[in-house]
């Protein structure tokens, strides 16, 4: 078993076995809490220095910037260094392949968006039951994460996974960027502190 990062790893092994895809949600997982971690560390550094105001020192806005800002913006990044492969989807030639090779065909770049993708849902249900987020959370994260299962194991529909779990993430984040000034979602106080 082995801990998959690099795009390497996606393509030389093929498609990931279930514990190497296991081992490597654990450790995405783990690096989201750790940049969450060491975000709001920094921050209230930054504050006791004066350079930062204390409203910025929230752990909210250390979710909302160290977790979901930095998994979006991952995933974002891959879908976008994978956009040559959605090239002949866009442009309608698939060389004469049809719903087989656009459904079914493993895509290593894609493969790896999911697993983060999965990551960062997993790490978000439980950011969503401490922070009491509510049940319209829950339900979000319970689909977005059975969705990018559904689509490592048995792999369906990589090449939609680019876009929709890849290039499309880059919306949300900065919409999570945003909730930080959301009165009942983000930071109390910082709405106020910067108009």
């Amino acid at each position: 078993m082995a801990v998959l990062f690099s795009l390497h790893d996606y393509t030389v092994r093929g498609r990931p076995t279930r514990g190497d895809t296991f081992q490597t949600l654990f450790a995405w997982i783990l690096l989201f809490f750790l940049s969450e971690y060491l975000l709001q560390h920094l921050l209230n550094l930054l504050s006791s220095l004066g350079v930062v105001s204390p409203l910025a020192c929230h752990p909210i806005v250390a979710r909302h910037v160290g977790t979901d800002a930095f998994a979006c913006g991952l995933v974002s990044c891959y879908g976008y260094a994978s956009r040559g492969r959605l090239r002949p989807f866009v442009e309608g030639r698939m060389d004469g392949k049809g719903y087989e090779e656009r459904m079914w065909r493993y895509l290593p770049e894609a493969q790896r968006v999911l697993t983060v993708f999965l990551a960062y849902q997993v790490k978000n249900m439980y950011d969503t039951f401490y922070w009491s987020d509510g049940p319209l959370f829950v339900l979000h994260h319970l689909l977005a994460g059975a969705a990018a299962w559904g689509g490592m194991y048995p792999g369906i529909g990589h090449v939609y996974t680019l876009f929709f779990m890849g290039l499309s993430e880059v919306s949300t984040c900065v919409l999570v960027v945003l909730a930080n000034f959301d009165d009942e979602m983000g930071a109390p106080g910082l709405a106020e502190a910067y108009p």
